[in-house]
This record gives C-alpha cells, structure tokens and sequence, in this order.
C-alpha cells in the first residue's frame, strides 16, 4: 500500500486549509484486464488568471477609474502640495518647493508625485516632528488625568 497526502492550500473563502491521505493499492496489485498497468492521464490544472491571459487587463474596468477632475481633485486636496500649483504634467511640493512632473501618459497622473513624497526629506522631518509633538500633549495629558487632585 502506498499512501498519498495531498494539502490543499485556503482558498480565497473562509474555508481553513485542509489535508486529505488517500491509500492507494500497490502498483504490482494493480492490474488491468490485458496483464498491463493502467494508464493513467493526468491533466494539468488549469493556470490562475494573470493580466497577460488573454481577455483580460491588469488596469481596473472603467467605472472604478479616475477621470481627469476627480484626479485634479486628489492632487488640489493633497496638503502636501503648493497651493495653486498643480498643472496638468507638474505640480510644486510644499516642503522642498521644486517642481515635479507628473505621469506623462496621462492628465494629473500622481503616481511621480506619490514616489516624490514618499521621498521628500522635507516632508518626512515635518511628519515627524508632527508626530512627536502629537505624542507629548497625549503624554501630558495622560499625566494630568492621573495626578490626584490637591484640596485648596
């Protein structure tokens, strides 16, 4: 007897992986009407869907898509740019005060403006010290919430 465990990996549902033993007959115990091994076919499984599979985009469908306003609107909101500077290929960031192009393919694209604020040294100092100054008034207050109260 030769035993086979096969482990199926979670699906995308909620259902847990699962591990099923199957107990196969030995080979030579196996015989088919002719005194030969049965053939066996395996097919392959089909392949998961990619964006290079035919029929299908890596881009989402359109009605999930930005257009030109709603993407201008992104960028005009965005505090970390200059108020007033955003162009359809460029705008200005706020901390270091140069000028950055946008994506060329297509209007207001901010992928080049993401990746620069990311990067912005300027704009990461701000951040911190932010965060910093954050953290010390929760820190004061909490220490002033737990100071027992003092008769006059």
């Amino acid at each position: 007897m030769t035993k086979l465990i096969i482990r199926l990996p979670a699906s995308r549902s909620t259902l847990p992986s699962s591990t099923h033993t199957v107990t196969l007959p030995s080979p030579r115990k196996v015989r088919s009407s002719c005194g030969q091994l049965p053939s066996v076919s395996l097919k392959k499984a089909p392949s998961p869907t990619t964006s290079r599979t035919r029929g299908t985009s890596s881009h989402p469908p359109k009605a999930n898509r930005m257009n030109d306003a709603q993407r201008k609107a992104l960028l005009e909101n965005d505090s970390d740019i200059l108020t007033g500077s955003v162009r359809q290929k460029q705008v200005v960031c706020r901390g270091c005060r140069q000028s950055r192009a946008l994506d060329h393919k297509i209007n207001y694209g901010a992928a080049n403006w993401i990746r620069h604020k990311d990067r912005c040294t300027v704009l990461k100092a701000e951040t911190e010290t932010r965060k910093a100054a954050e953290t010390l008034v929760l820190m004061s207050t909490l220490v002033f919430a737990a100071t027992p109260n003092e008769p006059r």
